[in-house]
C-alpha cells in the first residue's frame, strides 16, 4: 500500500456511485445501507481470506482458534 493515491481513491468512489445511481433508474433497485456490522464482517472474512493466501503463498496453514476477549483486551493494552 505503498503507492497511495488519491485520484484512484476518488475514481472508485465515482463509480461505486454511478453503479447505485444505475442500478436504482434502470431497474428500480433500492439502495439498503446494510449497517457497520455487515461492513466489519465483509471486511473481517475478506481480511481472514487475505491473511491465509499469505499464509499459503508463504508454506504455511492457518489454524482457527476460539477468540479470547480477555486475552485481547490485556495484549492490546502491553502494547500502549
Amino acid at each position: 500500500m505503498g503507492n497511495f493515491q488519491p485520484e484512484l481513491t476518488v475514481f472508485a468512489s465515482a463509480r461505486k456511485l454511478a453503479i447505485l445511481i444505475y442500478r436504482l433508474l434502470r431497474w428500480g433497485q433500492p439502495y439498503i445501507d446494510e449497517g457497520a456490522a455487515a461492513y466489519e464482517k465483509r471486511y473481517q472474512e475478506a481480511r481472514l481470506r487475505s491473511l491465509a493466501s499469505a499464509a499459503k503463498n508463504l508454506g504455511f496453514q492457518l489454524t482457527p482458534q476460539p477468540a479470547n476477549i480477555d486475552s485481547l483486551q490485556v495484549s492490546a493494552q502491553a502494547q500502549q
